[in-house]
């Protein structure tokens, strides 16, 4: 073999490594981006919500509707403090125990005040009197009327309501806030409706 021949070899040997090394790197980058797609696709972006979405989103629905009980758009503390007591009532028996007390204070934020402050005579159930004590010294209506006019407006009652859940008070509901949320509205019903589901109306604290 001449000194050309071996010249224009080296250059075809040249160009086949330069090939082989280009195709390589290709497919490093290539295999790069395909496990970059695949976590991004196994990893679920957990939803959030601000109380701006909350509000119209999931809050105005047939919840508030159903405590403003006379249909004028807003809640009084009368309405308010009858879907309170149904919310807490799970089995709808139109009483209030202590089982339930316990989980609905301690999922609604709540779990501070401590029942014997609420059953006086210790039955184990709370009467009118002893819930609407109760409710009236906590002070819970006046915290969600925020501009102090004697009732609730859809976008107070639906901030109020996601304060309660936002238990960090870091403006967003979590996925594990708005779990607590989602159970929350389960239980008012006493079955696997919605909160805002209609209920027999009977005669519990709930009626006043």
């Amino acid at each position: 073999m001449n000194r050309q021949e071996k010249s224009v070899l080296r250059v075809v040997m040249n160009g086949l490594c330069l090939f082989a090394l280009l195709g390589l790197a290709a497919c490093s980058d290539n295999k790069e981006n395909e496990e970059g797609e695949m976590g991004s696709e196994g990893t679920a972006t957990a939803e959030t919500y601000d109380s701006d979405k909350f509000y119209s989103t999931i809050a105005i629905d047939s919840q508030f509707k159903e405590w403003d009980t006379n249909g004028d758009g807003y809640v009084e503390d009368t309405e308010y403090r009858a879907g309170q007591y149904k919310s807490w009532d799970s089995n709808q028996d139109n009483q209030v125990d202590r089982n339930e007390w316990n989980t609905s204070a301690s999922m609604y934020g709540r779990d501070t005040v401590g029942w014997a402050n609420w059953d006086i005579d210790a039955s184990e159930f709370l009467n009118d009197e002893e819930y609407t004590a109760g409710f009236n010294r906590e002070g819970w209506y006046k915290t969600w009327d925020t501009n102090g006019d004697n009732r609730l407006s859809d976008r107070e009652f639906s901030d109020g309501l996601f304060k309660q859940f936002d238990k960090n008070g870091n403006g967003q509901l979590d996925s594990d806030e708005y779990q607590s949320y989602q159970t929350y509205r389960q239980m008012g019903a006493g079955t696997d409706n919605p909160i805002g589901a209609p209920v027999q109306t009977g005669s519990g604290a709930g009626n006043q």
